[in-house]
């Protein structure tokens, strides 16, 4: 027997399937460069319901970096892995820059990187991997040059006053039907 929804119909094409997300409240320190770094704590494993599902990632990374100039060279995006294969959502290359779905917003910024918190959202974004293998959403950070520090839900002193703040960072990952 089907199941009849509230519009009248059976299908479920559109609905969301599922909602699974990860809340990362540890404060840490993660290296960055110019390739792509897995940011810790922040990742979820789905298993599609089927090859034409779609899923919306949303999610913040929050928290410093180590050094103020790298806020304007710096790009976050979202990676997928399947089958052991991690591929990252990135526009086409172009040259030597740097690529990303996103930049880190700043809150403010005078010469001061050790109490000047910014983070990368991530509204919305909509994907299909075509597979009902299990697939693993995670964030990514990246920078120009190497040896650079994002301090995670935290500011880069997180000295105990009130100028340094503490954050929280998620993912979050709703399927649906396609």
């Amino acid at each position: 027997m089907a199941i009849q929804y509230g519009d009248g119909t059976t299908s479920n094409t559109g609905r969301i399937i599922r909602v699974e997300r990860a809340v990362y409240d540890t404060t840490t320190s993660m290296s960055i460069s110019t390739t792509w770094n897995d940011v810790p704590g922040l990742s979820v494993t789905i298993t599609p319901e089927s090859t034409s599902s779609k899923f919306i990632i949303s999610g913040e990374v929050n928290g410093e970096h180590s050094d103020a100039t790298v806020n304007w060279n710096s790009a976050a995006t979202i990676g997928y892995t399947v089958g052991g294969t991690t591929t990252w959502i990135e526009p086409a290359s172009a040259g030597s820059r740097i690529r990303g779905m996103t930049i880190p917003k700043l809150s403010y910024y005078n010469n001061d990187n050790t109490s000047t918190p910014e983070g990368f959202g991530f509204a919305s974004y909509w994907f299909s991997p075509g597979t009902t293998s299990a697939v693993t959403f995670r964030f990514g950070m990246q920078c120009y040059g190497s040896g650079r520090t994002f301090y995670i839900n935290r500011t880069g002193s997180d000295t105990n006053t009130a100028e340094y703040e503490r954050f929280r960072s998620w993912i979050s990952v709703m399927e649906v039907a396609g």
